[in-house]
């Protein structure tokens, strides 16, 4: 199935609704032959429709997508990509001239973007320190001397040079982008490709929805590549709904949660992937991402929440540009009840991650459980 033209639900569990037509063949009034019908399966879903639909309020004025799940149980709570349209259209009949119209919107309303690979911006950042801590290449505690905005060697730049003194948890609040190319360079390509493996990369996703293999890189990662990779930019891809199955390590004690979408398929699997103690420092650290007041995302903050999570702004400058078109991220959760993450992604934003703050924190106001 074409991860790109799926129109659904509905076509992913297509067999199981469908059923079977029955038939008699009959002889006058007499019936020589027949079989009987089978009702197709009713199918009870995970899907929270209110969830579904405030975080589909928030994206609708623009491209972008979201996912959102239980991170303790594995429950797939929303799946969202926007611009969106009615799919009973296709039984019904488009009015005049809409099929063209969302055919030919270079937004993709007919995609689901939630399942498709992007490049994940800085929010790959706490992977990439979770490898660092499991691979023991990486100290939290040593401070690391970054002075001016640019690393010339491996041309990487940070958004601030305001602090010289940086450790784990001053890169991760402000996102520093060149902590982590040094940590990336440190640990080297092999240790980095396969800490990057065994969350999943370069794997298919076991879940009944297809979703994009994410990605390393296209070519072997030279110094120059691993170090944009290490926080996200390079040739590294992942999709929405990856992205908030990694973050859950960072709720379960270095668990991985495997979502499903079927109540029956309950409960989830899970997979001890990293440390307890380094999945607890790094969630620490991500909660000061919110609530301290030099964090990235320290407009994304709720009163009577203790939000974690992690910001990113992926630029997507093709040869030769100076500037490119920018995604916004934003990966949250709610670090004490542990009962909703969400990733949001925006594309072509105009004033980077920051667009996503306030609406994923709306989501996160109105929730209930």
């Amino acid at each position: 199935m074409n991860i790109l033209e799926q129109p659904g639900l509905e076509q992913v569990y297509e067999e199981v609704l469908h059923g079977e037509t029955g038939w008699k063949i009959l002889v006058g009034e007499q019936a020589i032959a027949s079989k009987p019908k089978v009702d197709g399966e009713d199918i009870y879903l995970t899907l929270d429709a209110n969830l579904q639909g405030n975080l589909y309020d928030q994206l609708k004025a623009t491209s972008g997508a979201s996912v959102a799940i239980d991170p303790t149980t594995g429950e797939t709570l929303a799946m969202v990509s926007s611009p969106a349209y009615n799919p009973n259209d296709y039984i019904l009949g488009f009015d005049e001239g809409e099929y063209d119209t969302l055919k030919n919107n270079p937004n993709d309303p007919f995609s689901a973007k939630f399942n498709n690979k992007y490049s994940p911006g800085s929010t790959l950042k706490p992977l990439t320190a979770a490898i660092g801590l499991e691979s023991e290449t990486l100290d939290p505690e040593k401070v690391e001397e970054i002075t001016g905005e640019k690393w010339e060697k491996y041309n990487v730049t940070r958004w601030s040079d305001k602090d010289s003194q940086v450790d784990l948890a001053d890169a991760l609040i402000q996102s520093d982008n060149i902590y982590f190319a040094r940590q990336a360079v440190n640990m080297g390509a092999e240790t980095f490709e396969k800490g990057l493996e065994s969350f999943k990369f370069n794997q298919e996703l076991d879940f009944p929805f297809p979703i994009a293999t994410s990605s390393i890189a296209n070519d072997s990662l030279t110094e120059t590549l691993l170090a944009h990779s290490a926080y996200g930019q390079g040739q590294v891809l992942m999709s929405p709904f990856h992205l908030v199955m990694t973050y859950t390590m960072f709720v379960n004690e270095g668990n991985m949660i495997s979502p499903y979408l079927r109540k029956e398929d309950g409960p989830a699997k899970k997979e001890q992937l990293i440390k307890a103690e380094n999945a607890e420092l790094i969630n620490s650290h991500l909660r000061q991402v919110v609530a301290s007041s030099n964090g990235t995302a320290k407009d994304a903050a709720v009163e009577g929440l203790a939000i974690a999570g992690k910001t990113g702004t992926a630029e997507l400058k093709k040869t030769g540009e100076e500037k490119g078109q920018e995604n916004g991220w934003f990966v949250a959760y709610e670090e004490e009840k542990k009962n909703l993450l969400i990733a949001m992604m925006m594309e072509d934003v105009k004033d980077g991650s920051h667009d996503t703050l306030k609406p994923v924190a709306e989501v996160f106001r109105n929730y209930q459980k």
